[in-house]
């Protein structure tokens, strides 16, 4: 099924196994709904655009199940089209996803995510999504993975040279102290072995050149109003090539509870950050990264602006 003209739909989309469904046109999802692309099933957005039909909502976003306890097989003989065991999603160069809550979930989601942390589902995690040359705006995640121990070589996802970028949030449920707010994660890794996040831009647009809110009522220095570009816990972290602004944290790799087990980070510039590259790492690789820190800016702890710890 292809959808090249613009379809408002009236609720979920389901995509079963051995179906596809791509989307060229231009797709109106209600407030609330969401796209599953089950195991053995395919999603491709080719140049298309998914929004929400509600000028005032968001819509959940697409969700990619898969089988935690199965491999991935797809682009092996006899698997070029479908994964037998796991969802596939594939968002091509000219794609938009915006206004949803997480763009796209490998795995499940609970619909509202709690701030800033997400919380996903991990009985469907597996999923396999490939994002080339596509565009996230406004969602609260962009990408969101959940754990998935069956990938000894890296996944078979990835994300490249697309763009992430953020203005203010449509849905009042994200609002804390009703203080509106933008994206929180461009990209969300949880227990993932190596996704390749290379040649694709972040940017906050709420905030101007020099750090200043764009939007009365922030704290810069407050992690819930300014958002983490890349979060991985626990994972296997690949990152090159990126460009990241107007963050708290440009990457964020670990927290106080669970380390990342490896990371490469190169080439990548980093704009206008509270912080550049955060971590509890136990293996790490930072390599000709370029950092702009704007002269004289400090946070509430004196540590300059755009620096890593």
């Amino acid at each position: 099924v292809n959808y090249e003209d613009t379809h408002i739909m009236s609720g979920d989309i389901h995509i079963r196994p051995n179906a596809i469904l791509v989307i060229s046109g231009c797709v109106f999802m209600p407030k609330d709904s969401r796209i599953f692309v089950y195991a053995g099933g395919k999603l491709i957005v080719d140049g298309g655009t998914i929004d929400c039909v509600c000028p005032d909502g968001m819509w959940s976003g697409i969700e990619v199940r898969g089988n935690t306890g199965s491999n991935q097989v797809y682009g092996t003989v006899g698997n070029t089209v479908f994964d037998p065991n796991q969802g596939v999603c594939e968002i091509n160069y000219g794609s938009l996803i915006k206004n949803a809550r997480i763009g796209v979930s490998v795995g499940g989601n609970n619909n509202y995510p709690n701030i800033p942390m997400p919380e996903l589902d991990y009985k469907y995690t597996g999923g396999i999504l490939q994002v080339n040359g596509a565009t996230f705006n406004n969602c609260y995640i962009g990408v969101a993975f959940g754990a998935y121990a069956k990938m000894l070589k890296g996944t078979k996802s990835y994300i490249r040279n697309s763009t992430f970028y953020s203005g203010i949030l449509k849905d009042s449920k994200f609002y804390p102290n009703n203080i509106p707010v933008p994206m929180q994660y461009g990209v969300y890794l949880y227990s993932i072995t190596k996704v390749e996040i290379t040649g694709n831009n972040f940017y906050n647009y709420t905030f101007n050149s020099i750090g200043t809110p764009t939007e009365p009522g922030y704290n810069i220095f407050d992690e819930k109003y300014r958002g983490v570009a890349i979060n991985a816990v626990n994972s296997t972290l690949y990152v090159l090539n990126n460009q990241i602004s107007d963050f708290r944290h440009g990457i964020k790799a670990g927290n106080n509870y669970a380390l990342v087990r490896s990371a490469t980070i190169k080439s990548n510039g980093f704009n206008n950050n509270l912080f550049g590259i955060t971590g509890n790492v136990s293996y790490a690789k930072i390599d000709s990264n370029d950092f702009l820190i704007p002269a004289g800016l400090v946070d509430t702890v004196n540590i300059p602006i755009g620096s890593s710890k």
